[in-house]
């Protein structure tokens, strides 16, 4: 929704679907750096939820989103259990 609150709604498919980002470019380029990482594990849980409510592959929501290679993202997965 907008601000006003008075906006047409967006779906976590609408966001996964067209060209837009679920974080932003800052913080997409914040959480990859060393040195973040509950901040990176953070972001990864929201693109992992918002990945499974569009039901889509969580691991290249990631991938896609952060700009990273999916081992890279295999990786954080492994450090984040």
């Amino acid at each position: 929704m907008d601000a006003s609150g008075e906006g047409d709604w967006t779906t976590v498919a609408d966001l996964t679907a067209g060209e837009g980002r679920i974080v932003p470019e800052w913080m997409a380029a914040a959480v990859v750096k060393r040195g973040m990482k509950d901040e990176r594990m953070e972001v990864i849980e929201i693109l992992y939820g918002a990945a499974a409510l569009a039901d889509l592959p969580p691991t290249k929501a990631v991938q896609v989103e952060l700009d990273v290679p999916h081992r890279t993202v295999s990786i954080w997965s492994l450090e984040g259990h």
